[in-house]
């Protein structure tokens, strides 16, 4: 019998609320507090990339070398210059207007290295942009890792030029652009 109890009390309607006084104001319903987004960390400042490429050219390489020294590859159009010295009192630009014929491309990969490099000839003298990752290959045992500039002249070494700070090399994509040569040779 009490269980025909609890069923008529479960379908029997809710009794209704009883309205509120017309002279109370209803409660105040409050929004929800907007979300504050997290302030994320600051990024540290990274200095700004050192280059003679002036704006509107494209940096292709560029990077510090000892005695604050800056090399970088600018390109004009579908041209480039070779650019060497302190900000701001270029000591070499090369080719003396810029060309696409006075550049070459070398790809080197070997076991455990893999390079890509530029070379610009003026005077005699090549100027090699490197960018080297790896390294063990050939008893090039100074050459691990290494970006930088190479300047070469009657197939002896003159300098070798490692880039300090921040790096820009872009020169894998000139690799349709310019004519095929051998790696540092």
């Amino acid at each position: 019998m009490l269980w025909m109890l609890a069923l008529a009390c479960s379908q029997a309607p809710a009794p209704e609320a009883p309205p509120a006084p017309a002279d109370v104001e209803p409660a105040p319903v409050e929004a929800p507090a907007p979300e504050v987004a997290a302030t994320p960390p600051s990024a540290p400042t990274l200095p700004a990339m050192p280059t003679h490429c002036a704006e509107g050219e494209t940096v292709h390489f560029a990077c510090a070398v000892k005695g604050d020294k800056v090399v970088s590859l600018c390109g004009v159009g579908d041209a480039m210059q070779y650019r060497f010295g302190k900000l701001g009192a270029v000591e070499l630009a090369a080719p003396a207007k810029p060309s696409k014929e006075a550049f070459g491309y070398a790809h080197e990969a070997w076991v455990r290295a893999e390079a890509d490099a530029v070379r610009m000839v003026n005077e005699g003298v090549s100027y090699w942009l490197v960018d080297k990752i790896g390294g063990g290959a050939f008893g090039e045992g100074d050459m691990n890792n290494f970006t930088g500039v190479v300047v070469v002249e009657d197939g002896k070494e003159l300098a070798r030029l490692p880039c300090v700070g921040p790096t820009e090399t872009r020169i894998s994509g000139l690799e349709s652009q310019l004519a095929k040569i051998g790696y540092l040779e």
